[in-house]
């Protein structure tokens, strides 16, 4: 991993901000980002992933809780001009277990309907299409860590994704499968109050 992506990585931590209200309700926003050198079955080199999100959690029994997530991904690949950014929503389930008086284990489950364009301008493509995905996702490595009784840092490790995405435009209604694993690295503050 390059050095700029540690100091990316470490400013979106300190940037994404969740609160969390009386433990029955959380309210978060984060940023993610990461970056990628080598790429899939297009040979792709060099891209960018970035996120913003807010999402909005219930507790509807113990350690159980139902939600939502709304944000948009922007994917950019710097060696051949293509930009997909994708707006969506995603009904959410967490799992919230205590581990120590401080650490906190939150994985999430959840499912994805999005809507996007893709655009490119090189010699591959000459591409201005929309698109619409749904899928579901796997989010295993996610914690909170108490910092005190109404601070806590929360940080996600990777994930798992897997949708259905299918090209309106350009690509004849062009229908893929996508999935795999991820490398976002997603960070935030929840403020308990």
């Amino acid at each position: 991993m390059k050095i700029k992506n540690l100091f990316f990585i470490l400013f979106f931590t300190i940037a994404g901000i969740s609160v969390s209200a009386q433990s029955k309700n959380i309210l978060g926003g984060n940023i993610y980002y990461y970056e990628q050198s080598d790429g899939n079955n297009y040979n792709i080199n060099n891209a960018i992933n970035f996120g913003i999100y807010v999402d909005y959690f219930h507790k509807v029994h113990n350690n159980i809780y139902i939600g939502a997530t709304i944000g948009a991904d922007f994917y950019y690949v710097k060696s051949r001009d293509y930009r997909q950014p994708t707006f969506y929503i995603k009904p959410t389930f967490m799992y919230c277990k205590n581990i120590t008086e401080r650490l906190r284990y939150t994985p999430q489950i959840y499912f994805a309907i999005g809507a996007g364009r893709a655009l490119s301008n090189d010699a591959f493509y000459n591409l201005n299409d929309s698109f619409f995905e749904y899928g579901f996702g796997i989010k295993p490595f996610v914690f909170d860590y108490k910092i005190s009784d109404n601070i806590a840092i929360s940080f996600a490790f990777g994930g798992y994704e897997f949708s259905f995405v299918d090209y309106n435009e350009s690509t004849k209604h062009l229908k893929l499968i996508e999935g795999g694993l991820n490398g976002n690295i997603t960070g935030g503050f929840r403020f308990i109050f």
